[in-house]
């Protein structure tokens, strides 16, 4: 009996009556909240993101504008191997044309010639001269960090314990384009 009970409190709730609050403003949160709009038909209003940090966006934040440019923490690009996250911007409508969803407008946007989405740098740097591409064809390791890599990737999680990754390498590793590619990503 209890089986049918736990149903009948879900059909129960009246989704105007119901409020959700989302802890973070990332990705998660998105499709929570776009689930709740379209499949439990809570009132967006009713939705609300809780954010602790002065930009919203989790792991998958940026800022900027056209003029200066978008900066996003990390290396990454939206390309079209992330289905799921794909699927979830075609259920989310445009904030410039209701009639389309946001998958479409990246979608339209690919489709201009010299629009399609891609990184020509992996770094970038800033100085007094504003920022550089940084030639990253070549890693900077020595051969001593490449092996240094290769006994960490081959401990296992208790040989590794509570150990602090500036215990495996030397100063200067954490100066290579290597490491700056990997510590964005």
């Amino acid at each position: 009996m209890p089986h049918a009970r736990q149903h009948h409190i879900i059909t129960d709730r009246i989704p105007d009556k119901t409020n959700a609050y989302l802890v973070g403003g990332g990705i998660a949160s998105l499709a929570a909240a776009t689930h709740l709009i379209n499949d439990a038909h809570v009132p967006a209003h009713q939705i609300h993101i809780l954010e602790s940090s002065s930009l919203s966006g989790g792991s998958m934040d940026g800022a900027g504008n056209s003029q200066a440019g978008y900066i996003l923490r990390g290396g990454r690009m939206l390309n079209f191997s992330y289905l799921c996250t794909y699927d979830l911007l075609s259920r989310i409508p445009s904030l410039a044309n209701p009639d389309k969803t946001v998958k479409q407008e990246i979608e339209d946007f690919n489709a201009v010639p010299g629009n399609k989405t891609h990184a020509r740098a992996r770094l970038v740097r800033s100085d007094d001269d504003g920022p550089h591409i940084i030639d990253a064809s070549h890693l900077g390791l020595t051969m001593k960090q490449r092996l240094d890599l290769i006994s960490l990737a081959t401990k296992t999680e208790k040989q590794l314990g509570v150990g602090k990754i500036n215990e495996y390498f030397d100063a200067e590793f954490f100066k290579t384009n290597f490491w700056y590619m990997w510590d964005t990503m």
